[in-house]
């Protein structure tokens, strides 16, 4: 069985100058990974086609229907059927890399050795007053720039698309933490786990890291303090500080969380100047 494959979602025919950028870094990194597209049925890929052809890559594209990438909602419900991992199962994780992600170097195959099912950057608690500083949450979450056990997560989604909340135990789960809670009303609900987790929208990565792991406690997901080395998001710099100045494998949404930040980092990598030509 092949070790992994970085999957990448795209949805535009062409992208946009950031996120050509974060496909060029990702390339340059993860070259001698397979490379798998994730997009709509209908599009057009010539774009991706010739910057992995330039790179001497050969892709797959993998597509599924134009109204999975309509909206975040419909991409989190492709994210959690598990007829999207069973496109993968050959592959023992599968590496997501959104297009608004970075990569800083090729440590992919010592992260898999770590013994996770699930790993990505850690996220923060809003804070409790105006002006005091947010708290890390226990577990890692972020799904945009995460590894994936690919047996592992499919098995999980099976089990919460077969098992009821009325087949389980009310007692069990009632001081399990707020995604729980938030979901006590169910318990006497007769619909499958991943049903009612679907029918609320709940982010992917959220019920991935944080929800259904409560229920099915085998599914290893990363503490905190061991996923700050493989991603930041949010408050890169306090996870900056956090890793005495370590950056981690990766990171997601570089643009949106403190873009200045990340620019000093590319540049101390010399990565900034290389702006893709492509």
């Amino acid at each position: 069985m092949p070790d992994n494959a970085i999957v990448i979602p795209i949805y535009k025919d062409v992208p946009d100058k950031m996120e050509k950028f974060s496909l060029s870094l990702g390339l340059k990194m993860l070259k001698e990974h397979p490379v798998i597209f994730i997009c709509p049925e209908n599009l057009d890929t010539s774009y991706y086609q010739h910057v992995c052809n330039r790179r001497n890559i050969v892709p797959l594209f993998v597509r599924f229907p134009a109204s999975a990438f309509t909206s975040v909602s419909s991409y989190n419900r492709l994210m959690l059927t598990p007829d999207f991992y069973s496109y993968f199962l050959e592959y023992e994780f599968i590496l997501i890399y959104q297009l608004d992600a970075l990569i800083f170097s090729d440590q992919l195959a010592l992260w898999c050795r770590k013994g996770y099912d699930y790993l990505g950057a850690p996220v923060f608690l809003d804070p409790e007053t105006p002006g005091s500083e947010p708290v890390i949450q226990e577990k890692c979450c972020n799904g945009g720039f995460s590894l994936r056990r690919v047996q592992a997560t499919y098995d999980l989604l099976q089990s919460a698309a077969s098992f009821s909340f009325s087949s389980l135990k009310h007692k069990d789960y009632a001081a399990q933490g707020r995604y729980i809670k938030a979901f006590l009303a169910n318990f006497k609900s007769r619909k499958p786990i991943l049903e009612v987790i679907v029918e609320k929208n709940m982010q992917e990565d959220i019920a991935l890291a944080h929800y259904l792991p409560r229920f099915f406690p085998d599914y290893k997901v990363a503490a905190a303090d061991i996923a700050l080395y493989f991603s930041f998001e949010e408050y890169p710099e306090k996870l900056y500080e956090y890793s005495q100045g370590v950056l981690p494998l990766g990171c997601h949404a570089f643009e949106k969380y403190n873009f200045n930040f990340w620019i000093e980092r590319l540049k101390e990598l010399g990565e900034w100047e290389r702006q893709p030509a492509d």
